[in-house]
C-alpha cells in the first residue's frame, strides 16, 4: 500500500509541478508578449488618430487663411480705389493707369500708378525735358514710398523699375 501511495504523491507532486509551471508560463507570456503588444497597438491607434485629428486642423487652417487672404485682398482692392482718388485730387496731370495688388510676399496692400505733366506720345517727346512724370508703387495703408522712378532716360534703369514693379505687383 505504501508503493501505492508513493506512486499516487509522485504523480500528484508531477501534476502540481506542471501545473505550476503551465501557469508560471502564462502569466509570463501575459506580461512579456501579450501586455506589451497590446500597448504597441493602442500607441499606433492613438497615433493614427492624432494624425487624423492634425491633418483636419492644418486642412481648417489652410482654409481659414484662404479665407483671410480673400478678405485682405477685396479689401486691398476697394482702399486702393480710395487711395487712388486721393492721389488724383492731390496731383494735377495726366494719370497712369492704376493697379492694385496685395502682395503676400510682404504683406502689404500696394497702389502703383502715377502722374505726368502732360499726356506724353512717344519715347522722344518722353525725353525732351519739357515734360515731368513718376511712376510710384506705395502701401496703401502706410502711404510708404515702396518703388519711385521719375523722368528716367536710361533704358537699363527703365528695365530694372519695370521688373520691379512687375515682381511687386504680382503674386
Amino acid at each position: 500500500m505504501k508503493s501505492k501511495t508513493n506512486n499516487l504523491d509522485v504523480y500528484i507532486k508531477i501534476s502540481i509541478t506542471i501545473g505550476v509551471l503551465v501557469l508560471s508560463f502564462s502569466i509570463a507570456y501575459y506580461l512579456i508578449i501579450f501586455l506589451p503588444q497590446k500597448e504597441r497597438i493602442r500607441v499606433e491607434k492613438e497615433k493614427q488618430i492624432q494624425l487624423v485629428k492634425e491633418k483636419e486642423t492644418s486642412e481648417k487652417e489652410a482654409k481659414e487663411r484662404e479665407n483671410e487672404l480673400q478678405v485682405k485682398i477685396t479689401k486691398c482692392f476697394e482702399d486702393g480705389k480710395k487711395f487712388h482718388k486721393e492721389y488724383v485730387d492731390s496731383n494735377k496731370g495726366y494719370y497712369f493707369e492704376p493697379k492694385y495688388n496685395y502682395n503676400k510676399k510682404i504683406e502689404k496692400c500696394l497702389y502703383s500708378g502715377g502722374y505726368g505733366d502732360s499726356l506724353v506720345h512717344s519715347w522722344k517727346e518722353a525725353n525732351s525735358g519739357n515734360n515731368h512724370w513718376d511712376r510710384i508703387v506705395k502701401d496703401v495703408y502706410t502711404n510708404e514710398m515702396v518703388l519711385y522712378a521719375s523722368d528716367f532716360y536710361n533704358t537699363e534703369e527703365i528695365e530694372e523699375f519695370w521688373k520691379e514693379h512687375n515682381e511687386l505687383m504680382s503674386n
